[in-house]
């Protein structure tokens, strides 16, 4: 979580924001009561080849999702996180609420039924 909220606070440098979206993507969906995040299902998005994710992979995946919502304050509710998939681990593109409300998002990443 460490990781992924230091690179949120960097300049990623020309050309490689954009890079995430040419990595497999994961869209996790989670199902939040009383503060407790229930990851209920996710599907690997992306080229037809790329490979289903490890099992080390989704459970960071898990992990960086659940730190998410406890950090965004989500209580209640369901949510869509989509991530890319890198050689350092995943990261967060986009998390929003089942209504549509976004929770965060890298904005220049922001791409219409991207998620």
């Amino acid at each position: 979580m460490e990781r992924w909220a230091g690179k949120g606070t960097e300049d990623p440098g020309p050309g490689t924001v954009g890079d995430l979206w040419e990595q497999p993507r994961l869209r996790i969906e989670a199902v939040t009561i009383g503060c407790m995040h229930d990851i209920v299902e996710f599907s690997v998005l992306g080229r037809v080849d790329s490979p289903q994710p490890a099992v080390g992979e989704l459970a960071a995946a898990r992990s960086l999702v659940r730190g998410l919502l406890d950090l965004a304050g989500v209580a209640t509710g369901r949510t869509h996180t989509l991530l890319a998939l890198t050689a350092d681990g995943p990261v967060v593109l986009s998390c929003r609420s089942h209504d549509g409300a976004m929770v965060f998002t890298r904005e220049e990443n922001v791409r219409p039924g991207a998620d």
